[in-house]
């Protein structure tokens, strides 16, 4: 891994000035985060400990059945948040230009958002969601008020960007990132928009409207000239969700590889959640990966576990060991910098391989540091 690693690095160094000519579109959500710690102890002169994972935080939640409890939370951190804006802000970051559309203050940006990456134009039509998220060395707990998000609407969209602009940007761009199906009350409609009045339109076009070859499409380790536009899919954790619902969105996600190359992006609770509305669960993120493979059919389903990156393509199942961080700085956002890693590999037009390695890496950098890195600070943390 170590030689792959630096050779993923070297491919950053010298493709750097590649970057400006990709271009991305992600939407369609935005939350203020407000990222907290819950208090286990205080010590006599005030000092706390907190709550290292969430196994120990819920067995004080169990011992409250019945009695009720008084937790303190400490707030670390207030800052930009979504699914979209921080895929978007971590790709745009490497240096891919990126325009996000979605909920980040309205008829102003919030200041959150405002501190985003130069290279990323922000489309905001509505005030943000706002996330209350509990972290812990293992994972987070995420309360979110999605009112806010009720007015993210296919309808608000059109009529704030126009139908023909709207297919501008989607023309421009090499990767689409659809993401937040969970959070969204409008995502079905916002995602049957795009597939019935935006994707014909562009049918039979090359990439940024060029008619032929550009880009690339590649297995797990070959490139070859890419013919269509990639979609990402990211639903989020779609446990709320009803079974006929998730069946729904999964066929509409299939339909997508009409006009495009389509990868479902997943974490391990996700995936296993999707595995198991198919009428049976699995006994682990490989064979919910299969599954879903199987029955979508489209270019990719990627599951990425808090250690490892499995992909499922036409050549099989593949997968990569990762780096746990044992104290992380910040773990909300972890899976969209896992994300922008990916998508930034597959715009490099590296194998599938070397994008897991690369997802992983802007995940790890992301992780440990609170912040997502530049290409030259991520290479930097492959040769570590």
């Amino acid at each position: 891994m170590n030689e792959r690693a630096a050779h993923i690095a070297s491919v950053l160094e010298r493709r750097v000035g590649e970057m400006p000519f990709l271009h991305a579109l992600i939407g369609f959500d935005g939350y203020i985060d407000e990222l907290m710690r819950v208090v286990e102890s205080r010590d006599s002169a005030g000092t706390a400990s907190y709550f290292q994972d969430i196994t120990g935080f819920s067995r004080r939640i169990a011992a409250a059945a019945g009695r009720s409890a008084d937790l303190e939370v400490v707030t670390d951190t207030i800052k930009l948040g979504g699914n979209g804006p921080i895929m978007a802000n971590a790709l745009a970051g490497m240096g891919v230009p990126t325009v996000c559309i979605g909920a980040m203050g309205y008829p102003e940006i919030r200041a959150e958002f405002k501190a985003m990456s130069a290279d990323c134009r922000s489309i905001s039509l509505c005030q943000p969601a706002h996330t209350h998220a509990l972290e812990f060395n293992d994972g987070k707990l995420m309360f979110a008020d999605l009112a806010a998000l009720e007015q993210l609407t296919w309808e608000t969209i059109i009529d704030q960007i126009g139908r023909n602009d709207l297919a501008s940007l989607f023309r421009e761009s090499s990767l689409i990132a659809l993401v937040n199906w969970s959070g969204v009350p409008g995502a079905d409609r916002i995602w049957h928009g795009i597939y019935q009045e935006i994707l014909p339109e562009l049918d039979g076009e090359g990439l940024a409207g060029q008619k032929g070859l550009c880009g690339r499409q590649k297995g797990a380790g070959m490139e070859e000239p890419r013919r269509r536009r990639q979609v990402f899919f990211d639903l989020a954790d779609p446990s709320k969700r009803t079974k006929e619902d998730i069946q729904s969105v999964l066929s509409l996600i299939r339909s997508y590889e009409d006009y495009c190359d389509v990868m479902l992006g997943l974490n391990e609770n996700e995936a296993l959640c999707l595995a198991a509305s198919t009428g049976r669960g699995c006994a682990g993120p490989e064979e919910a990966a299969l599954r879903l493979y199987d029955l979508l059919g489209i270019s990719a389903v990627v599951v990425h576990p808090i250690d490892r990156c499995i992909v499922v393509t036409a050549d099989g199942l593949i997968a990569e060991q990762g780096h746990v961080v044992e104290a992380p700085k910040i773990s909300t956002g972890g899976g969209d910098n896992f994300n922008a890693g990916f998508c930034l590999g597959q715009l490099l037009g590296l194998g599938y391989r070397d994008s897991m390695l690369l997802g992983m890496a802007v995940s790890g950098y992301y992780v440990e540091n609170g912040k997502s890195p530049s290409a030259q600070e991520l290479a930097g943390h492959l040769m570590k």
